[in-house]
């Protein structure tokens, strides 16, 4: 009997040469295997092999439609973008404004593609990356010795939306008080410049100042103010970077967050740079509150927003699109057993800031019920809410935000509809 031929590599089927060329470990070695002979080459290289779709899908989620040609330039881009050692010392020229685009491509496909498992591949690798970069831990474009500059839509959107990220423990990063303006976080001035949030143009500067004000304060121990109620979270508690799968916006009805105050508020009013906040328990305050909110949607009542509130608190969108809710607010592990009553409303902001969709407005007042927890828990068991009128609480309190696209975190700032010289920043996540 005579001998079976041999087989070499370029006898296989294209299939086999691509799946072995799949198994290598690195893009160096499948480079290598295609530098074998010409016809391995030509099965391993061409954009249609199916090996860059294999490779792409053992990194990153793969959006719907997309051609294996498509996905090997886009897997080609990120390889060499990804490994570049980006800052925005000098603020933003071509090489930030294409890292932020592949940035935002991935940020885009993390919030809205479906989930297969409990979080994101391409998220997850965005979240390692930026680990080694300063992107996230000094967050502000143009610092240092160089002359500030203002930053672009794009860098804002990018930086807000990874906000959940931002304060991941994981992320060991020691943002710095010049990284945030205090007086805009506080919105000193002559003016409280009420509303925040329009809903065709939120101003995007302005949040991502407080965005670092609480970068700061929740995971910068030397601070020595949230940090430490924050850090005792457990992880189902913490902010996420999405709560939807069908990209509709969807109201959470399960909220944990922070606000911040001063009281009395400094004099002169420098001296915010110094003390800002009184999470630092130097006068009124006992303990850190951790706030929960409580919501349940209502009918598409105008009478649910009191017409008054529209002076601190305008509706300013179409009221078609407009969403009311009610609640309850309480102290989360705290020793005040008060449950608070919470309504508003949640308008969508139409315009795609940094080519994100699903930023959405939302404005609600919270009012002491007179300490009585059984009060405000029939209220919103059975729907039915005493009238609301700034004359009629003892304190009542506005609050206005932008809910980040992902529908999990919310930014913005409070006002005392009482006494508007008490006011702050606040910060909420779905849970």
């Amino acid at each position: 009997m005579s001998p079976s031929p041999k087989t070499s590599l370029v006898d296989l089927p294209n299939e086999i040469v691509q799946r072995i060329a799949a198994l290598l470990p690195t893009d160096k070695d499948v480079t290598n295997f295609s530098l074998v002979c010409k016809d391995i080459c030509n099965t391993v290289l061409p954009s249609e092999s199916a090996i860059w779709r294999s490779r792409f899908g053992d990194l990153y989620d793969i959006p719907a439609g997309r051609s294996s040609d498509e996905l090997k330039a886009e897997y080609k881009v990120r390889s060499i973008v990804l490994v570049q050692d980006i800052d925005f010392k000098r603020g933003e020229g071509a090489q930030q404004r294409l890292w932020l685009e592949v940035v935002h491509t991935m940020l885009l496909e993390s919030l809205t593609l479906p989930l297969k498992s409990h979080t994101s591949k391409t998220y997850d690798q965005l979240s390692e990356r930026l680990k080694k970069l300063s992107f996230l831990r000094r967050p502000v474009s143009g610092y240092g010795l160089y002359q500030p500059r203002e930053p672009s839509e794009l860098f804002c959107a990018v930086q807000l939306c990874l906000t959940s990220m931002a304060l991941h423990p994981a992320m060991n990063f020691c943002c710095l008080r010049t990284d945030y303006d205090i007086g805009t976080v506080y919105a000193c001035g002559d003016e409280l410049k009420i509303p925040l949030i329009q809903p065709d143009a939120p101003n995007l500067p302005n949040l991502l100042h407080i965005r670092n004000f609480w970068l700061r304060h929740l995971r910068n121990h030397c601070e020595g103010t949230f940090f430490e109620s924050f850090a005792k979270l457990p992880d189902h508690l913490r902010p996420s970077a999405r709560v939807f799968s069908d990209g509709e916006f969807n109201l959470g009805t399960s909220w944990l967050g922070y606000y911040s105050c001063l009281h009395p508020a400094p004099d002169p009013m420098e001296q915010l740079r110094f003390r800002q906040t009184c999470a630092d328990l130097d006068t009124h305050w006992d303990q850190v509150e951790l706030m929960t909110l409580e919501l349940e949607l209502q009918s598409d009542d105008e009478k649910a927003w009191p017409t008054e509130f529209d002076a601190i608190l305008p509706r300013l969108g179409e009221p078609k699109n407009r969403v009311f809710f009610q609640g309850v607010q309480q102290t989360y592990g705290g020793t005040t057993p008060a449950r608070n009553g919470v309504i508003g409303f949640t308008e969508p902001i139409a315009v795609h800031y940094g080519g994100f969709t699903g930023w959405n407005r939302i404005c609600f007042a919270i009012r002491d019920e007179g300490g009585s927890p059984a009060q405000a828990g029939s209220s919103a068991e059975q729907g039915q809410w005493t009238p609301w009128a700034l004359e009629r609480s003892a304190w009542l309190h506005g609050y206005e935000a932008v809910i980040l696209p992902g529908d999990a975190v919310m930014l913005g700032r409070w006002v005392d509809m009482k006494d508007m010289t008490g006011r702050g920043p606040f910060l909420f996540w779905d849970v």
